[in-house]
């Protein structure tokens, strides 16, 4: 909480609470549209206005003008007067994060508070001295912020251009944010300052990238950039806000023409090395020029000969299709899935397909792990039917604009639901995703999809403005039309092919003895991943169904089996299970093993392998997904230490208690009678096996004897000053 801001709050409520046109404001210190909104109210009120509205228009403007021909002034250092108007400017620099005058609020404008005005115009790229113009007034009752957000991904090299565009282009962008980050509101700026560029009056800038602003782009390269300074620096603000360079230039240097190259490859538009049609409007709007001729294209319609016929014709050779679902709704649906007989004769026409999964209302809380793992078992099983190839894609979509932090709450979980649906199926398709530039790039980066099909026709999309296009797009979809075809005409979407999938041209006939021979070869590449995730490499030639030898070394055997059952069979004696639920330990469990961990010395610490054993549980966590982890030991009469754990993971699908894949492992340490008395002994002073951090950690202690260099010695040395931690 914020003091002076809630003092703010305070004095608002104070002095216009009694007023039938104010609202009044939540008094907990923190600035939001709340505040911001009834400082507005509280300015309208002073300029005598009869009705008032939380916004900033021409009547505010108006009234502000004429009571304030010259702005407000800073008053003299003896001045006593005071005015309401005023304190709403202190008020608004204490919500900027600006000293106004300290204690309290005075209802002067003079010392800090006009001091601070003339910090803000620097902030702003303006200068000047302390008059408060309506532009400036309208910039203090904004959520506009001035100073650098490095912490929210703001850059000097933004905030250098932002503050350009406010000092040489104001009265076609008016005052924008000063923070660094490339938004809606600064690619409309860089938009308008095109449009000046290009010789349109500002009250005609609007921001919008028409036909207008496309007619007037010219063609930049080294030969007449020369001659025009102010196109050049307005392509480097692009390309910087793009991520492709990183000074202004108003000369054609060398690091220009390699960003512009750079920025036409990673688009896959034709490499002219200079500035024409394309790369500009590609470089200011996602979906770039709609009129630019494609490889690819998307629709929800149910394609013929004639109108797939009609498609190559006209240039297309890859159409992605739907696995599923309609489009309309009520009298009007109509199916979008693809059928085989389609399929013969998008083939039999020359085209490409590649598939897309989206059967739902687009909205952010439709994206759950829960509806990802009944989508990725929809969508496997409609590609299954298809007959779709192995090994192919199926994107897919996110239809709707994530912010940011949906992306992680929402969009995430959901692919890791789809991730989880298509493990150990019988036929591996890859998953990619439809989605805005950042949707696509964060669920990638989180190793949950391999292809984007970028949805650029959105430009309005904040997951589109400032992002770079995801580094493994395939197709990128920047234009919907109608299309003409000799006798056919339909909607379809246009869009950019990179040559990273080509999709497929035929389909396969699965019949269930093919699919029942894949379902075991699917459980053992499964079992084989948990494996190689365990650190223990693969078996050459693993089984199901077979108590196999794993690995023999002195003092140490370990025998594994894989099955698949409705639930995992240890022998009788007790053990302990650790619960898996989406890809994680219960977190109470974890927070004890972190506990206890810290509260071992140094040199107990890195004989287990240090901070790396908790990613190594946290990884096994994660590969398992959904089920649980079984341990348990006994000494037998002859001295040997015997460990076993097991590890049972749900395979999801219509019926996902049925059936669970199970990895059991039994490792075998033999010892003189020194150390089973001493082992024995440890064990004896706890007070029961159910202590989850224990048995979590005597995992992780017999993972790292397995796979790492650290002697038998210091594992039980480590293990007994943990197990010590417990003793009664």
């Amino acid at each position: 909480m914020d003091i002076m801001v809630l003092k703010s709050q305070q004095w608002m409520n104070d002095t216009y609470g009694g007023d039938s046109r104010y609202t009044r404001v939540a008094e907990d210190g923190a600035t939001g549209w709340g505040t911001i909104n009834g400082l507005i109210i509280a300015l309208q009120i002073e300029l005598g206005m009869a009705e008032t509205a939380a916004v900033i228009g021409p009547t505010t403007r108006g009234k502000f003008n004429a009571k304030y021909p010259g702005g407000i002034t800073r008053q003299a250092a003896d001045d006593t007067d005071t005015d309401n108007v005023h304190s709403i400017i202190q008020c608004a620099l204490w919500c900027k994060g600006y000293y106004a005058e300290t204690g309290s609020i005075t209802g002067y404008y003079k010392g800090q508070s006009a001091d601070s005005v003339e910090e803000l115009k620097a902030d702003m790229g303006i200068g000047g001295n302390s008059t408060v113009t309506m532009e400036i007034m309208e910039a203090l009752l904004s959520m506009k912020q001035f100073v650098l957000l490095s912490g929210y991904g703001g850059t000097e090299a933004i905030r250098g251009i932002q503050q350009t565009i406010n000092k040489d282009y104001k009265n076609y962008t008016g005052i924008i944010p000063c923070d660094g980050l490339y938004g809606r509101e600064m690619n409309t700026a860089i938009i308008q300052v095109l449009q000046a560029v290009e010789g349109f009056a500002p009250e005609v800038s609007n921001g919008n990238f028409g036909n207008g602003t496309k007619g007037a782009l010219k063609v930049i390269n080294a030969t007449n950039a020369a001659a025009n300074p102010d196109w050049v620096w307005i392509a480097s603000v692009a390309l910087i806000c793009n991520g492709y360079l990183d000074n202004t230039e108003r000369k054609w240097v060398p690091a220009l023409q390699l960003a512009i190259e750079t920025f036409q490859v990673a688009h896959a538009l034709p490499i002219t090395r200079q500035l024409d049609v394309n790369t500009w409007m590609s470089l200011f709007i996602s979906k770039g020029n709609p009129d630019r001729a494609a490889l690819g294209c998307d629709c929800a319609t149910v394609l013929n000969a004639d109108k797939a016929t009609a498609l190559y014709n006209e240039g297309y050779r890859y159409v992605g299709r739907y696995l599923t679902g309609y489009v309309g709704s009520g009298s009007t649906a109509r199916p979008k899935a693809m059928t085989k007989e389609e399929l013969s004769a998008v083939f039999s026409a020359g085209l490409r397909v590649f598939a897309i999964y989206q059967d739902n209302n687009p909205v952010v809380s439709y994206y759950t792990y829960e509806q990802g793992l009944e989508d990725g078992v929809k969508a496997f099983n409609a590609a299954k039917n298809l007959g779709v190839p192995e090994g192919e894609f199926i994107y897919f979509a996110v239809d709707c604009d994530m912010m940011d932090y949906q992306v992680t709450a929402n969009a995430i979980p959901y692919f890791r639901g789809i991730r989880e649906a298509l493990k150990g199926k019988p036929l591996y398709y890859k998953v990619g995703i439809y989605g805005s530039r950042n949707t696509c790039t964060r669920v990638s980066d989180e190793g949950l999809a391999k292809s984007s099909f970028v949805g650029d026709m959105s430009t309005g999309y904040s997951g589109n403005m400032g992002y770079r296009i995801p580094t493994n797009w395939a197709f990128d979809q920047f234009h919907e039309y109608v299309f003409t075809g000799a006798s056919v005409n339909f909607d379809l979407d246009k869009d950019a092919y990179s040559g990273r999938y080509s999709g497929f041209n035929h389909v396969e006939n699965y019949d269930e003895a093919y699919i029942s021979s894949k379902k075991t070869e699917a459980y053992i590449d499964r079992a084989e991943q948990i494996f190689d995730e365990l650190g223990y490499g693969v078996p050459i030639e693993m089984v199901l169904e077979k108590e196999t030898l794993l690995m023999k070394i002195p003092n140490l055997e370990a025998n594994y089996k894989v099955s698949i059952s409705e639930a995992l069979n240890l022998p009788e004696e007790d053990f302990v299970q650790i619960i898996v639920s989406n890809g994680k330990f219960d977190e109470a469990q974890m927070e004890i093993v972190s506990s206890e961990f810290e509260s071992l010395d140094a040199e107990t610490r890195e004989a287990i392998g240090g901070n790396g054993a908790f990613k190594t549980i946290s990884t096994l966590a994660s590969e398992i997904g959904n089920g649980k982890v079984v341990f348990s030991y006994e000494i037998s009469s002859d001295g040997k230490l015997v460990f076993r754990y097991g590890i049972e993971e749900e395979v999801f699908n219509d019926q996902p208690e049925t059936e669970k894949l199970c990895v059991y492992v039994s490792i075998t340490i033999t010892n003189d009678t020194t150390f089973k008395e001493e082992f024995e002994s440890i064990m004896e002073s706890l007070p029961s096996l159910e202590t989850v951090a224990m048995v979590t950690l005597l995992i992780i202690l017999i993972l790292l004897i397995i796979f790492t260099g650290i002697s038998l010695a210091a594992i039980l040395k480590a293990l007994a000053a943990f197990l010590t931690a417990y003793a009664v």
